[in-house]
């Protein structure tokens, strides 16, 4: 590799830098972001990296433990093995998703908060009420009755507090499980998933049973969008032993959202027909896409396909 190359590569790495130390340093060791982040570090494990790749990652840290202490070091190691990463996905020794897909889901998760909190400032009367009333009438204030016995037992809470938290992980570690050719097939659903919910929730603004009273906390119950990630990725994955691991994911994560209070049981109902709707959605694009091309005359074929070209001309003369 000649030295403009390498030039090219450490400039790669600089700018993976610069947008993943101050996610580091804002979102150090914080579910979502956080987590997310540091999904990077196994990862690396995972493309086989040699132990000059590892020197470097912890070198890069040291900034992050010298100004955190212990608190630093994960973050620190994450936004190390993201510039290792990056530096080898530009010399091709691996792939970009072994590289900048958690820093990438990390902001995507950053985005999908401040889109929240405008959903907030339109929605200033949730309808938290009017759900516990009806769950009160039909369903035996189910969802307010598991989140207190939850709560009552703090190492069930804190295990589906963990599953809860962790989706963004799971998330990156299955899309790199599947490659680049399956990267796109898993992310899409779970991208419009997550564009396409936000005027549900301006329409339909319920923050749970646990944020009850709290007028800054998030709009976000009605579908429930962590429930409905974990049945978009169960359903984009082939068939094997992985899908059968991520659909017990997804029911622990449906148990875990009312476990927490984050949701409503009539959130998680909701998620399932908006799961489906998004994957059927994207079928009928990908449909369409097609049916279009294939319609679609080639430039460089000739205007009577059946008919060899030596006698085309002999066709216009008659």
């Amino acid at each position: 590799m000649n030295s403009r190359s390498t030039k090219v590569c450490a400039l790669a790495a600089a700018v993976a830098w610069i947008f993943a130390m101050p996610l580091a340093i804002i979102f150090k060791n914080t579910p979502f972001t956080g987590w997310a982040l540091s999904t990077v570090i196994l990862l690396q494990f995972h493309s086989k990296a040699g132990w000059k790749h590892w020197f470097a990652s912890v070198l890069q840290a040291i900034p992050m433990i010298l100004g955190y202490g212990p608190a630093g070091i994960i973050p620190g190691i994450a936004v190390g093995c993201t510039c290792v990463g990056t530096f080898r996905w530009a010399r091709r020794e691996t792939d970009w998703l072994h590289a900048i897909l958690p820093l990438t889901i990390a902001y995507a998760v950053v985005v999908v908060g401040i889109v929240h909190q405008v959903v907030i400032l339109f929605t200033p009367l949730p309808i938290d009420a009017a759900i516990l009333e009806f769950e009160q009438r039909w369903l035996f204030s189910l969802s307010v009755t598991l989140w207190q016995w939850s709560e009552a037992h703090k190492f069930v809470f804190l295990f589906f507090l963990v599953i809860y938290y962790c989706l963004p992980c799971v998330v990156i570690l299955v899309v790199a499980a599947a490659g680049p050719s399956g990267a796109q097939r898993i992310l899409r659903p779970l991208l419009l998933a997550s564009v396409a919910v936000a005027p549900i929730y301006v329409l339909f603004p319920a923050v749970g049973p646990a944020h009850i009273g709290d007028s800054h906390a998030l709009r976000n119950c009605i579908p429930s969008l962590h429930f409905a990630w974990a049945v978009l990725l169960w359903m984009n994955v082939k068939p094997g032993r992985l899908r059968n691991v991520l659909a017990v994911f997804a029911i622990l994560t449906a148990a875990s959202t009312l476990a927490i209070g984050e949701h409503y049981l009539v959130d998680l109902v909701v998620a399932v027909p908006y799961a489906l709707i998004i994957q059927w959605s994207l079928k009928e694009v990908d449909e369409y896409r097609h049916d279009v091309l294939s319609n679609t005359p080639d430039k460089g074929a000739p205007e009577n396909p059946g008919v060899p070209p030596v006698f085309d001309s002999h066709i216009d003369s008659i």
